[in-house]
């Protein structure tokens, strides 16, 4: 903010052209660190005035329409400007892209008064025919899906969650006249390239697996894949669970319920929210060490500062001291002593935490989580906003023991949290039919669903940038190397209940 009250004296208009696109650029910098992303692409359609290279201009254009690709349509809709204003019309084509991309006659019809709104546009040569074809994409359903599982040892009962979901939205596609034939295969063994092979020599045109992370690291190093093929882990290092380090072969996708992604999207809310000084207190370990890190390496890479991490046992022993520390409470109470030793008398007092912090990232279990909530309360760090993942939350309703963790903001999947009508009903059925596994992989079973219905849109996913598909995980997208991106729903425990957390935020969008 105060880079941008500096250079607010020097408008770029009164510089000649080098100096005046530093500025521009300090000013695109100074906005995307603050999270207001309209205001950074402003910056860069103002830049394009002064370029003069013709591959600069492109990049500056390509850079523009990725920037409100990841805007959502809430976002965008919030900044209209009239006709025919440029910034105006490359928000009007993305609000429209997410809007219509999918229905590609309506999406023409919308394009066509686009083109008229704004005629001679920058973003018609580059973008619009690439629009315009991707739209007519369709979905090729698969007719034979091989679903790769680990039905024994370790993974197995994550895996039959997983396969009952799956197989719960086949029975219930019954309408679909193209639904397809399935086939689980047990993935137990060792040999992951042959039962794959297996698989393909059966008439399979899609695979859904392996779920073991060193087994999609076997399939991947091969860089063979036939088919479309959806794994439900990511490769690489188990203690690392880091994203690959190499592209993707080009059939194969990666559908995963990262902790690590869900840390991303909380820096990112927070930021958005309008925080900069976050405290970070997570469990002993290598789950702790690997979302702390993630939550911690996204928050500085946004502009935000990291005041303070604190770990705790994990085994439950003294989590109080782990918040007294985080908080600096000690250093309140070593001022009460050396006061009163001075003063010579016993003073009233009340401890008083630290007051540079503006949130506090949880990283925790459910039981972890209602013990040291409450000590944040007790330490008067609440109401200071306290987030965390959805691991906080078990995904099954417990309003007394959850009564603990009011307050806590978090993200998590429809299916646990903002079931609608059709959800709410595939729920009540599938913790009808598993009551004894229900309750422990409820997030799981969400998993076979999603699986199931993501797997013919991945062709028409991967092709429109915009596109998304609604699922019970979240909402879906294909980014990058193939990695499809779940955006969750954020709540906030109330009355022991999680409940809706609106999408406002202290930074303009």
């Amino acid at each position: 903010q105060y880079a941008l009250q500096l250079l607010a004296k020097s408008p770029a208009g009164s510089l000649d052209t080098p100096m005046a696109l530093t500025v521009h650029r300090l000013r695109l910098d100074a906005f995307a660190r603050m999270g207001r992303h309209l205001e950074a692409t402003g910056e860069r359609v103002e830049m394009e005035l002064l370029l003069t290279e013709e591959h600069e201009i492109q990049e500056n254009r390509r850079k523009i329409w990725d920037t409100l690709a990841r805007l959502t349509p809430r976002a965008l809709g919030a900044f209209k400007i009239a006709p025919p204003d440029t910034l105006g019309g490359w928000v009007a084509l993305a609000t429209a892209t997410k809007q219509y991309l999918t229905h590609p006659d309506l999406f023409e019809k919308e394009i066509a008064r686009w083109k008229a709104q704004f005629p001679g546009h920058p973003a018609g040569p580059l973008i619009l025919p690439e629009l315009l074809a991707s739209s007519r994409v369709e979905a090729r359903p698969p007719t034979n899906i091989a679903l790769l599982l680990p039905l024994k040892g370790p993974f197995a009962g994550a895996s039959a969650a997983i396969r009952d979901g799956f197989l719960a939205a086949w029975y219930g596609d019954q309408d679909n006249p193209q639904r397809p034939d399935i086939r689980v295969l047990d993935s137990s063994g060792s040999d992951i390239r042959g039962l794959y092979d297996q698989a393909l020599t059966s008439g399979t045109d899609l695979v859904v697996g392996p779920l073991r992370k060193e087994q999609v690291e076997s399939l991947a190093e091969t860089g063979a894949f036939p088919v479309n093929t959806l794994a439900l882990n990511s490769p690489g290092s188990k203690a690392e669970n880091t994203a690959p380090t190499k592209a993707s072969p080009e059939r194969l996708y990666l559908f995963t319920l990262s902790p690590e992604e869900e840390a991303r999207q909380v820096a990112e809310r927070a930021w958005f929210d309008g925080h900069v000084y976050a405290a970070v207190i997570a469990p002993s370990g290598d789950w702790g060490a690997r979302v702390s890190r993630t939550f911690s390496e996204t928050w500085q890479a946004l502009g935000g500062i990291v005041v303070e991490q604190q770990t705790f046992d994990k085994a439950g022993k003294d989590r109080a001291r782990a918040v007294r520390d985080l908080l600096n409470v000690d250093e309140s109470e070593q001022r009460r002593r050396a006061l009163a030793r001075t003063l010579g008398s016993p003073l009233k007092y009340e401890a008083r935490r630290r007051q540079d912090v503006d949130f506090v990232f949880m990283a925790a279990f459910p039981s972890q989580a209602r013990q040291l909530t409450p000590q944040f309360r007790f330490y008067s760090a609440l109401p200071i906003p306290v987030y965390a993942t959805s691991h906080v939350y078990t995904g099954t309703e417990d309003r007394g023991a959850d009564r603990d963790i009011d307050g806590v903001i978090f993200p998590d999947m429809p299916w646990t949290v903002q079931p609608k009508e059709n959800l709410a009903s595939l729920r009540t059925e599938i913790a009808a039919a598993w009551p004894q596994s229900f309750e422990r992989f409820v997030r799981l079973f969400a998993f076979g669903v999603d699986a199931y219905h993501l797997v013919p849109q991945l062709g028409r996913l991967k092709a429109q940038p915009f596109a998304e598909f609604s699922g019970v995980t979240g909402r879906l997208s294909v980014v990058g190397d193939n990695q499809v991106r779940r955006q969750l729903s954020w709540v906030r425990f109330r009355g022991g209940r999680p409940r809706a957390y609106g999408e406002g935020g202290k930074r303009q969008p």
